[in-house]
């Protein structure tokens, strides 16, 4: 026994060593889990390798790889998988070959593989939509805000188009397709007085100087200075002289034919401007004195002085609306 425990101290005596299980995992795997892999699949699918190129895709083959036409017929009947990719042809010289005729049919296959199979798996996020909206506050925490109706102008038959309000507040004009043109308390809603001008009402501006409550309307196609009858007996006397054409000018009567006609409308005490195409907006200088219509079809807007009874012409491509600012500079949308 003393024998043996020594001869195995000193390794003479060699027993078997354990045999090692064989371990097995994925030829194509990778370091993700065995399970996990079983159960959603590889998160990434390496392309297959081409296949060489052989001699009979060169341009100039041997005469044993270029088949006769019986081969090439018989081609034709035989299934899409079975079928050659690419029948041999033969051509003299390298520059005399055509271009590939299923070029553009292949690289949209190859498109649609990649996008329909890509080799790499990306795991989308599911998120609820409704989850991404802001949450708004409360109603009640936004109290005290208005929740009834505290005056309403009744009068007009057709929708309203446009809506001013005079400089003091006190007054404001509404113009309706209905073809009437009505001034409005606004502390009361009475109505005030109406305008029945007898077309449709496409802009409204009142004059920014409480000294002068004159309205300035787009009816139709032409432009209609009106007094809105507000303010005391002095202001509308000197609104009623303002709002008169006297001679026509020299400059009207020379050869240059002007843009915009003033003449006086007696039906509503007034001035009509009657343009040659149709005007769409106009607006006021702050002081009052100067006012701007724009005629969008025509590729023209016109300053007038309320006073003088003069225009200035400019063009300034196609415009749609202008703007008169306090320091005396026309803004113009275009």
């Amino acid at each position: 026994v003393v024998k043996l425990v020594r001869a195995i101290r000193k390794g003479w005596i060699k027993f078997d060593k354990p045999k090692d299980e064989p371990n097995y995992y994925l030829l194509w795997g990778d370091d993700t889990d065995t399970a996990d892999n079983k159960r959603q699949g590889l998160s990434y699918i390496p392309a297959p390798k081409p296949n060489l190129p052989g001699h009979e895709e060169s341009y100039n083959p041997s005469v044993e790889y270029i088949p006769t036409q019986e081969e090439i017929d018989n081609y034709q009947l035989m299934y899409e998988e079975d079928r050659p990719k690419f029948i041999p042809r033969r051509f003299e010289s390298l520059r005399s070959v055509p271009a590939y005729e299923k070029a553009l049919r292949e690289g949209f296959d190859r498109c649609l593989d990649l996008y329909l199979c890509p080799r790499t798996r990306k795991k989308r996020i599911n998120i609820d939509p409704e989850s991404l909206k802001p949450k708004l506050p409360s109603k009640k925490d936004l109290r005290p805000y208005p929740r009834t109706c505290y005056l309403e102008f009744k009068g007009h038959g057709g929708p309203v188009t446009s809506l001013s309000v005079e400089a003091t507040g006190q007054w404001i004009a509404s113009g309706s397709s209905d073809g009437t043109i009505r001034v409005w308390e606004v502390e009361t809603g009475r109505c005030l007085k109406v305008f029945n001008v007898g077309a449709d009402v496409h802009h409204i501006s009142w004059n920014p100087s409480p000294e002068r409550p004159i309205l300035a309307a787009i009816v139709g196609r032409d432009l209609l200075l009106l007094n809105a009858e507000v303010g005391d007996e002095e202001t509308q006397v000197r609104t009623k002289e303002l709002l008169h054409v006297g001679e026509p000018t020299p400059e009207d009567d020379g050869d240059k034919k002007p843009a915009v006609r003033w003449v006086n409308n007696d039906k509503f005490d007034g001035i009509t401007l009657i343009h040659h195409r149709a005007a769409s907006t106009v607006e006021w200088h702050s002081k009052g004195d100067y006012f701007t219509t724009v005629v969008p079809t025509d590729i023209l807007f016109a300053l007038f002085n309320l006073q003088v009874m003069h225009e200035h012409n400019n063009k300034y491509g196609l415009n749609y609306s202008v703007l008169e600012l306090p320091c005396n500079i026309l803004t113009i949308s275009r």
